[in-house]
C-alpha cells in the first residue's frame, strides 16, 4: 500500500515550484479556519499531529513523483521509514497517519508505479536520474521492448539540450557563492550554481530587480555586522531563492530604501532607481 498526498498539485505547486526539478521548500498555505485543520487540532496530540503532516509533506517534495511517498520510485515509505527521515517517534507517524487518511489530506493507493496528481510530475521530466527502477534492474530490453521483469517499457523521448544559461547571471549566482563560503562550510554543486542562476533570471525578468542591485545586496547582506540579538543576514541570505524572497526585508533592515543617497556606508545608493554602488552601476549600465 501506498501513501499520497490527495490533492498536491492544488495545494503543494505553484508558478514556481513547477519550473524546480527538485524541491527545497514547500510552499503552504496559512489559513486555520478549514474543516481539516480544525479537525486534526481537535484532538490532545493535534499540535503533534500537525508537526508530523508538516515533516510528511516535506518528505512527499522530495519523492521521484511528488506528492507520493515512495523511495527511489519502488519502496514504499511505511511509518517507520518516515520517522527515520525526520527524526520523529514513529508512534507520531503513525497515529498521525492514520487521521489523516481519515480526514482524508493523505490517501492510500495500489499501484505498481506512482499516478501523479496532474501538473505534479512536471517538475521531474528532464531530470538526469532514470525512472527505470521502478520496476526493477532485473533484464534488458529486448525483442517487444519489454524488461525482462516489467510492464512495456515507454519509448525513449529525444535527448533535449539544457537551455543556455546567460553568463551574467552565473556570474551572480557565483558570486553569492563566494559569499557563502567565506563564513559556512556548504556544499554548493554545479546543480545548485545553476537553480540559482535561473533565480537571478527571474529576479530580472519578473520581479525587475537590475542586476548591479542584486550583486550589491549579496555583499551588504554579508557585510553587515550582527545586530543587538546576534542576528545576522549573512547566516540567513545562504542562496538565491532566499535573497529573492527577503529582498525587501534586508534592504530595510541594511537602510536600503529607495529614498536614501549614500546610506552613511560609502556605498553611494542611487538615489531612484536602485541602491547599486557606482562601480556595478558602472558594469552593467548597458542592462539598465
Amino acid at each position: 500500500m501506498t501513501y499520497r498526498i490527495k490533492d498536491w498539485d492544488d495545494n503543494f505547486e505553484n508558478n514556481r515550484t513547477r519550473d524546480l526539478k527538485e524541491m527545497h521548500w514547500v510552499p503552504f498555505k496559512n489559513n486555520h479556519d478549514g474543516y481539516g485543520y480544525c479537525e486534526l487540532l481537535d484532538h490532545e496530540d493535534g499540535p503533534a499531529h500537525f508537526g508530523a503532516w508538516v515533516a510528511i509533506v516535506q518528505v512527499a517534495s522530495r519523492c521521484g513523483v511528488r506528492g507520493t511517498l515512495l523511495r527511489d520510485g519502488v519502496f514504499d515509505l511505511d511509518p517507520k521509514a518516515i520517522s527515520r527521515m525526520v527524526r520523529m517517534p514513529e508512534t507520531l507517524i503513525k497515529n498521525a497517519i492514520e487521521r489523516l487518511l481519515k480526514i482524508g489530506w493523505i490517501e492510500e493507493i495500489q499501484s505498481e508505479k506512482p499516478i501523479p496528481h496532474e501538473g505534479a510530475g512536471l517538475p521531474q521530466e528532464g531530470a538526469p536520474k532514470s525512472q527505470e527502477g521502478d520496476y526493477g534492474k532485473k533484464g534488458k530490453k529486448e525483442g517487444n521492448g519489454r524488461e525482462g521483469n516489467g510492464p512495456p517499457a515507454s519509448p525513449k523521448p529525444p535527448d533535449q539540450p539544457e537551455p543556455e544559461i546567460n553568463p551574467l547571471f552565473l556570474e551572480a549566482a557565483n558570486h553569492l557563492k563566494r559569499r557563502v563560503l567565506e563564513t559556512k562550510q556548504k556544499i554548493i554543486k554545479e546543480s545548485h550554481l545553476k537553480a540559482w542562476a535561473d533565480t537571478v533570471r527571474l529576479m530580472v525578468d519578473r520581479d525587475k530587480r537590475k542586476l548591479e542591485d542584486i550583486h550589491t545586496l549579496i555583499d551588504e547582506c554579508h557585510n553587515m555586522p550582527p545586530s543587538s540579538s546576534g542576528f545576522t543576514w549573512r547566516d540567513n541570505i545562504l542562496s538565491m531563492d532566499t535573497l529573492r524572497e527577503k529582498w525587501n526585508e534586508g534592504r530595510i533592515s541594511i537602510g536600503m530604501t529607495k529614498n536614501q543617497k549614500g546610506a552613511g556606508n560609502g556605498t553611494g545608493f542611487r538615489n531612484s532607481e536602485g541602491f547599486a554602488r557606482p562601480d556595478l552601476r558602472e558594469k552593467y549600465k548597458s542592462l539598465s
